[in-house]
């Protein structure tokens, strides 16, 4: 009862992308491809990222895309190295959707809000001035991963 009034407090921008982990790119893009459309494919690799009080390097292959201009992103994301929210995922046996992920004008504020809600930050990044990016989950673990993305040049919604 208490984690339903926790979270009925936090009130969320619109969802600007849907994130999918994968276990194999290579498997997984023909079909999602099939389903939302052309997706273009990155690689990031991260260095020195604080996951849950470790430091690691990480590399993951993503690949985003819109199925129509003002729709959802769409974002794959397959972990070739490194301890993320997304190797998590897979080593609890899970794969699919695994967060949403919002636009947003500067990401601290929200990590403010999502603590305050009874989320805990696991990921954080601030990469320039302008650029950040941050993973908050329920703190009871239940349900998807929050990502909030600070990017120059990102609509938000």
């Amino acid at each position: 009862m208490a984690e339903q009034a926790e979270a009925s407090q936090l009130v969320l921008p619109p969802v600007d992308q849907l994130g999918f982990v994968v276990r194999s790119m290579d498997q997984a893009l023909p079909h999602y491809s099939a389903v939302f459309g052309k997706l273009e494919l990155f690689q990031f690799p991260l260095d020195k990222m604080e996951f849950r009080g470790k430091t690691t390097d990480v590399v993951l292959n993503v690949a985003l895309g819109r199925p129509r201009e003002d729709d959802v992103e769409i974002e794959l994301i397959e972990v070739v190295s490194g301890s993320t929210p997304h190797s998590e995922f897979l080593e609890r046996g899970r794969d699919g959707i695994q967060h949403l992920g919002f636009a947003v004008e500067r990401v601290e504020p929200w990590l403010e809000k999502t603590d305050a809600a009874g989320y805990q930050t696991v990921w954080y990044r601030r990469v320039s001035d302008d650029t950040a990016f941050a993973y908050a989950e329920h703190r009871s673990g239940n349900g998807l991963m929050l990502e909030f993305l600070e990017l120059p040049g990102r609509k938000i919604r």
